[in-house]
């Protein structure tokens, strides 16, 4: 169904069948009292979205959305949610608005950033200057 994996995030088609992997995932363990919470999207990336970012919040919206209506009509409540992103990103590509989806969107609960060195294949040690917060402060 999908034509190209740039698409990911846009595709009408993919959407429906995100929102029906989460409907069964919601269904199957959203009455466990161990879940905490929902990362409805593992680091959201631009190029999920043809290059951009601007979709970030209607996507977040829609999935927020048919989670919270989902549970609240099974449970009579909602887990908090959140989306992640990879945190270099956020300098890595300074001109993009990523933050304001992660950090400020009104559907979601919490920020989750995933903070972690930034490794290269031909390169096995970490390079610092790829970290976020690398071993040098500023």
């Amino acid at each position: 169904m999908l034509d190209h994996p740039s698409r990911f995030l846009v595709c009408a088609d993919t959407r429906r069948a995100i929102k029906a992997r989460l409907e069964f995932v919601v269904r199957r363990w959203s009455g466990s009292g161990a879940l905490f919470a929902w990362d409805l999207w593992n680091e959201i990336h631009p190029e999920q979205a043809q290059g951009s970012a601007d979709g970030f919040g209607a996507f977040i919206h829609d999935l927020s959305d048919f989670v919270r209506r989902l549970e609240t009509s099974l449970y009579g409540r909602s887990h908090p949610q959140t989306v992640s992103l990879f945190g270099p990103e956020l300098r890595w590509r300074p001109q993009m608005p990523l933050a304001a989806p992660i950090f400020r969107h009104p559907d979601l609960d919490f920020a989750s950033l995933r903070l972690m060195f930034h490794l290269r294949i031909a390169s096995p040690a970490p390079d610092p200057k790829l970290w976020l917060g690398g071993s040098q402060h500023r």
